[in-house]
């Protein structure tokens, strides 16, 4: 009930103090949850686009590994070997840092 029916009604002798109270305590507390809901579900939506985002933002895409092959192959042997670990310990902290 609106606050000006719960007064009305009040003069008229149809509803007491107490039913009045309950009435505004029920819809403070809705109102809180409510409240508590929409801040969660915020939270909840910030919390996920981040993840995303690192997911996007560092996964190795499958051109970046092609474009280390080829590059390993025009260098000669001991700089691929050193190269070739260079990227698995760059895949291996993305993969252990970000997931």
């Amino acid at each position: 009930m609106v606050a000006e029916d719960l007064l009305f009604h009040y003069k008229a002798g149809r509803v007491s103090v107490k039913q009045i109270y309950n009435s505004i305590q029920r819809r403070w507390t809705s109102t809180i949850e409510n409240d508590e809901a929409k801040q969660n579900e915020q939270i909840y939506a910030t919390a996920t686009r981040r993840r995303i985002y690192k997911q996007r933002k560092f996964r190795p895409s499958s051109l970046k590994i092609v474009m280390v092959a080829s590059r390993v192959t025009l260098e000669p042997v001991e700089q691929q070997q050193l190269t070739l670990h260079t990227f698995l310990l760059f895949l291996q902290y993305h993969k252990n840092h970000y997931n």
